[in-house]
């Protein structure tokens, strides 16, 4: 037997006026309230806001990142400040009472969406943040739909969710995620509410509607839809709780964010038309906070019998048809409701003898009739200015294809601007790429595959004494005693794994002849050294600020894949360049994958000119050294081939330790010979 489960109040936020002397880093969401902060080993913490304004302000004064979270070690053990997995484990001995203790601005979602929305900003790309969430609520809803094949996920774009069984997708309202008046980890929490209601009816809602149909139609089929829809939303979501006890909490916040944008629209009186009766019945059953709204005495009657109509479905004491062939007698008990439902039935009918099939008639007049509602379920519906257009959705599906994420900028500059969001993504081939890749490899390529010789073997060593193996002279007086034990056998160190990766410029200075040379240089890499024993190759692309302030990545080229896809390098798009950040992410991306005693390079191909908003120039060629002195200390040697012919030495030197002028491909190799005969 489902249970109704109980509801808790919900906290309305209202928009904080901004100080301007708070520090920039603090969202508007965490005045006040305080909010998450990391350490470099990526745990998180939760600080109230007077240490949250310490932990910025120090954050801002502080530009050697050691230095930082050296002090920020200290400031933990003296304010007694846990990190997320201590205060778990700290709350098996301390019995804790989760909805007392918990800190405020933690979601229900951080522990499995953390990933989505800690670096969510406010100049962040409206496009790429729905991609972003759209991933951790197609994973949710998997959970609880089970169907085969599982229904297709999206958002909704000109009305509320929805499930269509037809053509088995489920639609979600993105209306949270384009709120900037919420915060994003509430916004995470209530679109996997969306969710989650929605893959409940995927799952218990598809026999209760044909129970309208069979044996014969129950009429009106749009009031007969809606008042099922009203007590199958509350049935679905606790059949769900029932089985996934921790899900209640993602229905609650939907229904309060669904209440908070409609209860202004609660009608103030029974009737007079059958709309207000519906918007009303709706408030009664399904918003906890609705009947205390309703204080005209038209509704004393009117609460009680709704209420317990509401609750003998959902104890089974009544079945569907049963309960909605009720809910219609009562309407009719009003003359003037019963004449409307009249009309509404013979338009039903005409629409039948036009040929429309029953059972998508049903479907989309209880539609119709949801989105004609001021008060909708769990959902309030798509504002106008949040529909998403099908150019938006055709991007977000490809964001979603090419697996999108944002990450944490680790290294900051030294004046704290230019730490935009950093974005990276597997681009897909298209056409076009395909139609850009150069093709056939030049006579070079055995002269480039000579010079990349990496670190040479481990030393060599003999095992003697052996009845098998190469004839050792030395021991041959043995033979004559009957020992024949005069037999060695050289053994040569495996060679250490060599990890190589190829960081692409895409920005507008390096479009035209350098973008080809760039590519060149990176497939005749690729040629030389996918074969050799113990080097692994990947090829990345960076740019930057293409829509919105942001650090794009691209993953170009991995082992196994079409060399065909660095012909992307001239498709993508070629706007700005944050080169620190660029070289920073994939040196990381270099020893998160690595092993031990292996080496690690990256060969840099760019023109050498770091521009984008807020980063560039002098600050930007600092950041770029910054970089590069990081990468050193943890192993990963950075070389630039620097593509330009114009190129002043004296400014790649400010960059990097190593660099490479290229003036032509035939001097590449030799090049390459002196340069790596230093890490050899």
């Amino acid at each position: 037997m489902s249970k109704f489960f109980d509801r808790k109040k919900s906290v309305i936020i209202h928009k904080v006026e901004r100080d301007p002397g708070i520090p920039e880093n603090i969202r508007d969401w965490e005045i006040d309230k305080g909010g998450w902060r990391y350490d470099e080993h990526d745990k998180d913490y939760f600080l109230s806001y007077p240490q949250l304004l310490e932990y910025e302000k120090k954050n801002a004064d502080t530009y050697d990142d050691a230095k930082f979270y050296e002090w920020f070690k200290q400031f933990r053990d003296e304010k007694k400040i846990w990190d997320r997995g201590a205060r778990v484990s700290r709350s098996y001995d301390e019995s804790w009472d989760w909805e007392e203790t918990k800190p405020k601005g933690k979601w229900l979602s951080s522990w499995w969406a953390k990933d989505v929305y800690k670096g969510f900003s406010t100049n962040n790309d409206q496009v790429n943040k729905l991609a972003l969430v759209m991933q951790a609520v197609r994973t949710t809803i998997r959970v609880v739909d089970d169907t085969v094949p599982p229904l297709s996920v999206l958002w909704a774009t000109n009305e509320m969710s929805y499930t269509d069984f037809k053509a088995h997708k489920i639609a979600i309202n993105p209306a949270p995620v384009s709120d900037k008046a919420i915060e994003d980890g509430e916004a995470v929490d209530i679109t996997t509410g969306f969710a989650l209601h929605e893959a409940s009816h995927s799952q218990y809602s598809r026999q209760p509607y044909q129970t309208i149909l069979d044996p014969e139609p129950l009429r009106p089929l749009k009031v007969a839809g809606m008042l099922l829809n009203f007590v199958e939303d509350i049935r679905i979501e606790a059949a769900t709780t029932d089985k996934f006890p921790g899900f209640a909490g993602y229905f609650v916040k939907s229904l309060d964010w669904a209440w908070n944008k409609s209860k202004d629209h609660v009608p103030a009186v029974w009737g007079p038309t059958l709309s207000d009766k519906m918007n009303a019945i709706l408030s009664i059953i399904r918003f906890p906070e609705g009947p205390s709204l309703l204080k005209d005495p038209s509704f004393a009657d009117e609460i009680p019998w709704w209420t317990d109509w509401r609750d003998d479905y959902l104890a089974e004491r009544v079945n569907a048809r049963d309960t909605i062939q009720r809910g219609l007698d009562r309407l009719r008990e009003d003359p003037e409701t019963s004449t409307e439902m009249d009309e509404m039935t013979e338009a039903e009918k005409e629409m039948e003898a036009l040929g429309e099939a029953i059972k998508e008639l049903l479907d989309r007049l209880t539609a119709e009739g949801l989105k004609g509602m001021k008060v909708k379920g769990s959902d309030a519906g798509v504002e106008t200015k949040d529909m998403l257009g099908d150019d938006d959705m055709d991007t977000i599906e490809t964001l979603l294809t090419e697996g999108l994420t944002e990450e944490k900028v680790f290294i900051k500059t030294q004046d704290g601007r230019g730490n935009a969001p950093l974005f990276v993504r597997h681009p897909q081939e298209t056409p076009q790429s395909r139609d850009r890749y150069i093709g056939k490899p030049k006579p070079i390529l055995a002269r480039l595959k000579a010079a990349l010789v990496f670190r040479q073997e481990l030393p060599r060593y003999t095992t003697r004494l052996l009845k098998s193996g190469n004839l050792d002279e030395e021991e041959l007086w043995r033979w004559k005693d009957g020992d024949y034990r005069v037999f060695n056998e050289e053994v040569i160190a495996a060679r250490p794994q060599t990890q190589l990766s190829l960081l692409v410029d895409l920005s507008g200075s390096m479009m035209g002849s350098k973008l080809e040379v760039a590519q060149e240089l990176a497939q005749l890499f690729i040629w030389a050294l996918r074969d050799m024993d113990g080097v692994e190759t990947r090829v990345f692309g960076h740019t930057g600020d293409t829509g919105a302030i942001s650090i794009d990545i691209f993953k170009l080229w991995e082992p196994g894949e079409s060399i065909t896809r660095l012909g992307l390098i001239a498709t993508l798009p070629h706007v700005q360049n944050y080169d620190g950040h660029a070289i920073a992410w994939c040196a990381k991306e270099i020893l998160d994958r690595g092993i031990t005693d292996e080496q690690r390079i990256i060969f840099v191909l760019s023109d050498g000119y770091p521009a984008a908003a807020g980063y560039g120039g002098e600050q930007g060629q600092q950041h770029v050294r910054q970089v590069v002195n990081w990468a050193e200390s943890h192993g990963v040697h950075v070389i630039q081939i620097a593509i330009d012919p114009s190129i002043d030495p004296e400014r790649q030197a400010r960059m990097f330790k190593e660099f490479i002028q290229y003036t032509s491909l035939e001097d590449v190799p030799r090049q390459l010979t002196r340069m790596l005969a230093k890490y050899t």
